[in-house]
C-alpha cells in the first residue's frame, strides 16, 4: 500500500481538541433535535415512561426524599417499589431545577430541564469523542466523525431534548471507558477507565459485560509489554475503590445485605476488590508467565468471591420473574431482547454496520505500525465486545455503533478516491454509498430497514394480539394528555395498565398498583390478572389492594392484547362499554378520547 493510500491515522501525541468544529456540531446536532421534538418542548412533556417516572424520582429528591432512598411510594404495596435506578442520573436533573426554579419557577424549570440535560450530556458525549477521535485519525477528519457520532442511528434518540433516562450518561461513560483504552500513558488510561466504568456500573449493571471486556483486553497487552501492565493493574484497582465509594454514597447500609442481582451490590464489590488487590503488583513483574499467573488468579478470585457472596446472581437477573408477566410484559420489549428477536431490517442494518466497522477497524490496525497498532488493536477488541454485547441485547447497539465509528472515519478518504477514480459505475456508486453511510450512518439504517417494512413490535406477544384491535398509537396512553380531573384532588389508588403508568404517576398524585418495573412482577401479574379475569375477581383485586379507580387508556396495545386474551376479562368488558355494575363512570370531558375512567360504586366522586 502506498502512502498516499495508507489510512488517515494519526501516530504523534494528539494536541488538545479544538472547541470551535466541536461547539459547532453541537450546536448544529442540538438544533436539529430541537427542531425534530419541537412539540416535546412546547409541551414539557418527557418522552418515554422511564423519563416520566425518572421526572417524578427528581421531584421527590427536591421535595425532601432522602438521597440514598431511591423507593417509588407510589408504585406497589404500602412499602413502595424499591427502584434500581441511581441517583448519579437524578443529580443534573435536581441540579438545573434547582437553579433555575427561584428564577422562572418549579414548572418551567422542569421544563427546561428535561431540554437542557440531555443536551449537555450530548456536548459532554461529543468532547469525548473528540479527544478519542483525536488519538485515531488525522484532525481534518475529526469534524466529521464528530458529526458522525451525532447521527448515530441507535443514539442519537437518547439525547433529545424531553429524554433525561440513563442511557444518555451510559453512553458517555462508555466513550470514556473507550478513550481511557487508548490514552498513551497506561496508568492515565487505567484510571480513567476505572473511574469512568465504576460510574457506569453504578448507573446500570449493563456495564459489567463491558468491564470483563476491558480487563481482558488490559490484561492481554500487559502480556505483550510490561508498560501496559500499569493499564491493567490501575484500571482494576480504581475501579474497584471508586466503586465502593460511590456505593457508599448512594446507597443506604442496608443495600450490603440486599439479594437484587440488577444494580451493583456486595457481590460485584467483592469480586472488583479482589481483582483490584491480587493484580495490583502487575507493573513489577518481569516475566510475561508470571504476570499471566497473576492474572488468572486474579480472574479466578474474583469469580469465586462473586459465586460465594452473591450466588443467586450467577443467574439472569430476569429469569425468576413471573412467567405471566414474563410473556406478556417483558417478551414485548425489544431493547432487552437479542438480535434473533428484533425486527429484520433493523436487525440486517446493524450487521451491515457492524461488519463494515470491524473491517474497517480491523483493516486500520493491520496496517498501522507501532504504538498506532497497538491502539488500534485495543479499539478492534473493545469494538468486538461491544459488537457481541449488542447481538444479545439491542439496547447496548448504541455503545457499539460508537465504538466502530473511528474505524469507519479513518478509511472515509480511501474509500472516497477510490470510487472517485472508478470509470464503471457500480464501483463508483459502491464507495460512494460506504462514504454516505459513514458520514449518516441514519441512511443505512433507514435505507435497508425500508426493505422489510416492518415495525419495531412485530412479531412480539403484544403487537400480536392487539392486531386489529388497537385504534392508535401506544404513543397517545404514554405520552399523551392527561384529563384535569385525574390530576387533581388528593391521591387515590389506581388500577392502570402497566405502561400507561409512567405518565400518569407524573401528571397525577394518585397512587398505583405496578408500573413497567421489573422488581414489582408480583404486583404486575395483579394487574394483568384484575384486567384478563372477570369482574368479580377484578373486583376482588381492587378491594383487596385499596383501589377505587379504573384508568384506561383504549388506544393501548397492551388493553388490546388483554382484551384478545379474555374476551370476557375486565378490559374486554371496558372496551365494550360493559363495565360492570360495581363500576362507575367518570366524565373526563373532552379529553375522554384518550383516556376513560371509572371508580368503584361507593366510593367518592373525582372533584
Amino acid at each position: 500500500m502506498t502512502a498516499a493510500a495508507m489510512p488517515s491515522v494519526r501516530a504523534a501525541r494528539p494536541p488538545l481538541p479544538r472547541p470551535a468544529p466541536l461547539l459547532f456540531v453541537w450546536f448544529a446536532a442540538a438544533l436539529v433535535l430541537c427542531v425534530a421534538k419541537a412539540d416535546v418542548i412546547a409541551s414539557g412533556m418527557t418522552l418515554g415512561p422511564d423519563d416520566h417516572t425518572r421526572l417524578v424520582q427528581v421531584r421527590d429528591l427536591l421535595s425532601g426524599q432522602g438521597f440514598q432512598d431511591v423507593t417509588q411510594y407510589r408504585l406497589g404495596g404500602a412499602q413502595g417499589l424499591p427502584m434500581h435506578w441511581s441517583r448519579l442520573v437524578d443529580l443534573p436533573i435536581a441540579g438545573v431545577i434547582a437553579v433555575l426554579a427561584p428564577v422562572v419557577g418549579p414548572s418551567s424549570a422542569e421544563r427546561m430541564a428535561v431540554v437542557i440535560v440531555p443536551l449537555l450530556a450530548l456536548l459532554a458525549l461529543l468532547g469525548t469523542m473528540g479527544w478519542v477521535l483525536r488519538s485515531m485519525v488525522r484532525g481534518a477528519l475529526v469534524p466529521v466523525g464528530l458529526a458522525a457520532a451525532a447521527l448515530l442511528p441507535d443514539l442519537a434518540f437518547q439525547f433529545a431534548p424531553g429524554r433525561i433516562d440513563h442511557h444518555a450518561w451510559q453512553a458517555v461513560a462508555a466513550a470514556a471507558c473507550l478513550l481511557g483504552l487508548l490514552v498513551r500513558v497506561p496508568w492515565r488510561g487505567g484510571l480513567l477507565i476505572g473511574g469512568a466504568g465504576a460510574v457506569w456500573a453504578q448507573i446500570s449493571t449493563e456495564a459489567l459485560p463491558y468491564l470483563a471486556g476491558f480487563a481482558l483486553i488490559t490484561g492481554v497487552a500487559s502480556l505483550r509489554s510490561r508498560d501496559e501492565a500499569a493499564r491493567a493493574a490501575v484500571y482494576l484497582g480504581s475501579l474497584a475503590v471508586l466503586s465502593l465509594l460511590l456505593f457508599a454514597a448512594l446507597r443506604p447500609r442496608a443495600a450490603w445485605s440486599w439479594d437484587w442481582c440488577d444494580a451493583l451490590g456486595a457481590g460485584h464489590l467483592a469480586a472488583f476488590a479482589v481483582a483490584g488487590l491480587v493484580v495490583a503488583p502487575l507493573p513489577f513483574l518481569r516475566r510475561a508467565w508470571a504476570r499471566a499467573g497473576l492474572l488468572a488468579l486474579g480472574a479466578g478470585g474474583a469469580g469465586v468471591a462473586f459465586a460465594a457472596i452473591a450466588p443467586t446472581c450467577l443467574a439472569n437477573p430476569f429469569s425468576a420473574m413471573d412467567p405471566v408477566v414474563q410473556e406478556v410484559w417483558y417478551a414485548s420489549i425489544l431493547e432487552g431482547l437479542p438480535i434473533t428477536a428484533q425486527p429484520g431490517g433493523w436487525a440486517a442494518s446493524f450487521v451491515v454496520l457492524a461488519l463494515l466497522g470491524l473491517s474497517a477497524t480491523a483493516f486500520v490496525a493491520l496496517h498501522a505500525s507501532g504504538e498506532a497498532r497497538d491502539r488500534w488493536l485495543r479499539l478492534f477488541c473493545a469494538s468486538v465486545v461491544a459488537v457481541l454485547v449488542a447481538l444479545a441485547f439491542r439496547r447496548a447497539s448504541g455503545v457499539a455503533e460508537l465504538y466502530l465509528l473511528p474505524g469507519l472515519v479513518a478509511l472515509l478518504p480511501i474509500w472516497w478516491r477510490w470510487a472517485r477514480r472508478r470509470e464503471a459505475l457500480l464501483p463508483r456508486v459502491f464507495g460512494t454509498v460506504l462514504t454516505i453511510v459513514v458520514l449518516c450512518p441514519l441512511t443505512l439504517s433507514g435505507g435497508v430497514g425500508a426493505l422489510w417494512k416492518l415495525d419495531w413490535s412485530e412479531g412480539t406477544p403484544r403487537a400480536e394480539g392487539a392486531a386489529g384491535l388497537a385504534a392508535a398509537s401506544d404513543d397517545d396512553c404514554t405520552r399523551g394528555a392527561v384529563p384535569a380531573r385525574l390530576s387533581g384532588g388528593p391521591g387515590r389508588g389506581v388500577l392502570a395498565p402497566i405502561d400507561a403508568v409512567p405518565l400518569l404517576l407524573r401528571e397525577t398524585p394518585h397512587r398505583f398498583l405496578a408500573g413497567p418495573y421489573h422488581r414489582g412482577d408480583a404486583d404486575m401479574r395483579k394487574v394483568i390478572d384484575a384486567f384478563r379475569e372477570g369482574d368479580e375477581a377484578a373486583s376482588a383485586v381492587m378491594r383487596r389492594e385499596g383501589l377505587d379507580l379504573v384508568v384506561i387508556c383504549p388506544a393501548a396495545a397492551e388493553i388490546a392484547v388483554y382484551a384478545k386474551d379474555a374476551p370476557d376479562g375486565l378490559a374486554a368488558l371496558l372496551l365494550r362499554d360493559e363495565a360492570p355494575d360495581w363500576l362507575v363512570p367518570v366524565d373526563l370531558g373532552a379529553e375522554e378520547a384518550v383516556f376513560r375512567a371509572w371508580r368503584l360504586d361507593g366510593a367518592p366522586p373525582l372533584p
